[in-house]
């Protein structure tokens, strides 16, 4: 097996895997987030629907954690459980946006704060 890391303009790493007969490419992004009212109406979700009690199902990772502001959940190293992301790049920036919020079975709690439908 053969990896190869490549950074490109300090955005994105390029992580490529030559095992077999296939070429399996992917971008990992970790050093840019989501936009903070997008981070607020997480937020907003965590408190409304009594995120302390919720019942993670991944273990110990990828719990929702509000207490570093700079945080990533859409991290590749620690992604936040229930969320899918998507990158959106412009010629002058590149940022995260949540794209799905999956929580069924995480016991939640409350009701579902306005920020979320406005900023997600």
């Amino acid at each position: 097996m053969i990896v190869i890391l490549v950074v490109i303009y300090l955005h994105f790493t390029i992580e490529i895997d030559t095992s077999g007969y296939s070429l399996v490419a992917s971008i990992v992004h970790d050093n840019i987030n989501i936009p903070s009212h997008e981070r607020q109406a997480l937020y907003d979700l965590y408190v409304s629907t009594n995120g302390y009690d919720w019942m993670y199902q991944d273990g110990d990772l990828g719990h929702w954690n509000f207490t570093d502001p700079d945080v990533n959940p859409c991290s590749s190293s620690d992604p936040w459980q229930g969320l899918n992301c998507t990158v959106v790049s412009s010629e002058s920036d590149s940022y995260y946006y949540i794209s799905e919020i999956m929580l069924s079975e995480y016991n939640l709690r409350g009701t579902l704060p306005e920020s979320i439908g406005k900023h997600i």
